[in-house]
């Protein structure tokens, strides 16, 4: 075993030297083997691949490397579809998310503002007005106004008056409330500046907000309709 490993050994050294420097492997008639540039007359050049053999079966697979470290992370993909079921005002413009339980309503999202569902009014001119009712932490509805929050309400109804949506400024804040002021046909008190009745309230605690007033005509121009 080890004459065979020694004439592998051998071989392979031959082999190296040979192939760098660009020479002949030759071998005398004693046996003796020399590295030439071209073997003389009475030398015979060797073979190397007959002492070093045949190539062998290919080894087992390595064990599997560590994890390189994680990628950087890549650019941000383009926005996504709005949805299948978008309002569109009459300039092609989506103004927000239709409801398919509630087909008069939808969802809308103001920038800097928030989210609310307002409602579409009987004849498709724009948005419902009326029913809309303000508190006041003074009386005499003196203050600035606030509107009552349904802290189970993940989005929140928004009443309008006057061509004005009020949204709540939220999350909002447990008030003792003096005063109201609301919509109605008459009024036994007097009429505030937004045009509502204000009556005096027995002091009461209330979940509200302070409202953030958006003027109807920046939600969208009527009539509306759906795109899905």
């Amino acid at each position: 075993m080890n004459g065979i490993r020694s004439i592998a050994i051998a071989a392979s050294a031959f082999a190296l030297v040979a192939s760098s420097a660009d020479a002949a492997v030759c071998v005398k008639k004693s046996g003796v083997v020399v590295v030439r540039d071209a073997c003389k007359k009475k030398e015979s050049p060797m073979d190397l691949a007959q002492l070093v053999g045949a190539q062998g079966p290919a080894g087992a697979n390595g064990a599997t490397g560590s994890p390189g470290a994680p990628g950087t992370r890549g650019e941000q993909g383009p926005k996504g579809d709005p949805g299948d079921f978008h309002v569109l005002d009459s300039t092609g413009k989506i103004i927000g998310l239709g409801d398919v339980g509630h087909t008069a309503r939808m969802a809308v999202k103001v920038p800097g503002v928030g989210s609310g569902i307002v409602f579409v009014d009987d004849n498709n001119d724009g948005f419902l007005q009326g029913g809309i009712t303000l508190f006041h932490e003074s009386t005499d509805c003196t203050d600035s106004p606030l509107v009552q929050v349904f802290r189970s309400d993940l989005i929140p109804f928004i009443d309008s008056f006057a061509n004005t949506a009020y949204f709540p400024d939220l999350p909002g804040s447990t008030r003792t409330i003096k005063s109201e002021e609301f919509d109605t046909d008459t009024c036994s008190t007097f009429i505030t500046p937004r045009g509502l009745c204000c009556e005096n309230l027995t002091p009461e605690d209330l979940f509200v907000a302070s409202s953030l007033l958006v003027p109807l005509p920046n939600l969208g121009t009527p009539p509306f309709h759906t795109d899905f």
